[in-house]
């Protein structure tokens, strides 16, 4: 009796290797989940220091744009894109320590 088994995992798998709407979707993730980290770290740590709730704020945004400005400058997707960003970002991101992890 031969048993018959549809593996959905190998399925998603041969569509995300290759298919361009799923690498799309897989850097839109990886982007929100970055900036959702990078926002909430920032503005807890700034909270933490009794900084002020809109100062804290603001330091979470700019740290938002320079994650999401390293991760659009990065992808392989998005090789050849024009990207658009002013001199103090561009400045910022070279001084930023930024840790990025692969898994």
């Amino acid at each position: 009796m031969a048993l018959i088994s549809i593996d959905p995992l190998n399925i998603v798998a041969t569509l995300r290797r290759d298919t361009k709407l799923f690498q799309w979707i897989s850097l839109l993730f990886q982007m929100a989940f970055s900036a959702v980290v990078t926002f909430c770290g920032t503005v807890g740590s700034a909270l933490i220091a009794h900084t002020s709730t809109a100062i804290a704020i603001g330091y979470g945004l700019l740290s938002v744009a320079s994650v999401l400005a390293i991760f659009f400058g990065a992808s392989d997707l998005t090789r050849g894109m024009m990207f658009v960003r002013p001199e103090k970002l561009a400045e910022a991101q070279l001084k930023q320590d930024v840790a990025i992890t692969r898994r």
